[in-house]
């Protein structure tokens, strides 16, 4: 196609997309880098050549790519993306600014909520402390558990709330999440994926 229609930015979308499944990203790049010249509003077009610069490592083209592409067409899940390459690179402001952005978008995106809880900053104090403890288990019930609301398998959230109670030692019921504590989470996590080594 991209032979016979060379002014196809479509066409040569759709070559990109087919390399980035074949695992073949620098290929891709070379369509998307073509298609976006050809089709420059186009907001898919630049998520997904944000999703091939991430692929490829190159993290400061991925953001920019992911920008412009939210300038064009707001998405929760071009946020989600941003957020958590954002948290990888421990630029946890920016990464729960995406989140809430993605949030804002889609208050239902289990996605956004687990994000958010990932890209948690401990509040300076004593970890150990009662009030320290207070403030991790309500910021886990804000976003772990708000995914757990919307989707109560998701293992991973499960798991999450989990370790993040016996890390911050809270062991007992937790009032913030129901009274549920983490063996709670941690029973939760065995009978929905019973070879979970992380639970056992």
């Amino acid at each position: 196609a991209v032979r016979l229609s060379p002014q196809d930015a479509k066409a040569h979308l759709g070559v990109a997309d087919c390399n980035m499944r074949l695992g073949r990203p620098e290929e891709a790049e070379a369509s998307y880098a073509v298609s976006r010249k050809l089709r420059p509003e186009h907001a898919l077009t630049w998520a997904s050549s944000g999703n091939c610069a991430e692929e490829r490592g190159e993290y400061e083209a991925a953001e920019t790519h992911w920008k412009r592409s939210l300038q064009l067409a707001p998405d929760d899940g071009v946020y989600c993306n941003l957020g958590s390459m954002l948290r990888r690179l421990n630029r946890m402001r920016e990464s729960r600014d995406a989140y809430a952005a993605a949030l804002a978008l889609n208050p239902r995106s289990v996605d956004a909520h687990i994000g958010m809880g990932k890209a948690y900053t401990a509040p300076a104090g004593g970890a150990g402390s009662e009030a320290q403890r207070r403030h991790y288990a309500a910021f886990l019930a804000r976003t772990y558990g708000e995914a757990l609301k919307l989707s109560p398998e998701h293992v991973g959230a499960n798991l999450a709330v989990a370790e993040g109670l016996h890390m911050w030692g809270e062991h007992g019921p937790c009032p913030e999440l129901g009274g549920r504590s983490a063996i709670d989470f941690y029973r939760a996590v065995l009978q929905l994926a019973p070879d979970n080594t992380n639970a056992a």
